[in-house]
C-alpha cells in the first residue's frame, strides 16, 4: 500500500485535474508504471489529450534542479526499461 506522501502526490494531481475540469483516473495497481491517467478536455468537455502519469512525491525525488527543472536520476533497470524500450515487431 502506498504511503501517505505518495497519496498526497496522487491527490494533488487529481486536484489539478479537478480545478481545470479535466478527467482524472487513478490506476491503483502497485507497479513501476502508470499511476494515473489525466484527460485534458476543451472547455466544452470535448476530449483533447490523454496523458499517462507516473507520479512522484516527497523531497527525496526532487534533490537536483537545473534551470527550473527537476533532474530525476534515481531509477532502476526495470523502471528504465519500462519507460524507454519499445516493443519490436
Amino acid at each position: 500500500m502506498a504511503n501517505y506522501i505518495e497519496r498526497i502526490g496522487v491527490s494533488h494531481c487529481g486536484e489539478i485535474a479537478e480545478r481545470n475540469k479535466w478527467m482524472f483516473r487513478e490506476q491503483p495497481i502497485d507497479d513501476v508504471g502508470i499511476d494515473a491517467h489525466m484527460e485534458i478536455t476543451e472547455p466544452t468537455g470535448k476530449p483533447k489529450q490523454l496523458i499517462a502519469l507516473q507520479i512522484k512525491s516527497g523531497a527525496s525525488w526532487f534533490k537536483e534542479k537545473r534551470d527550473d527543472c527537476v533532474i530525476f536520476r534515481d531509477i532502476n533497470e526495470r523502471q528504465y526499461n519500462y519507460w524507454t524500450i519499445r516493443k519490436r515487431k
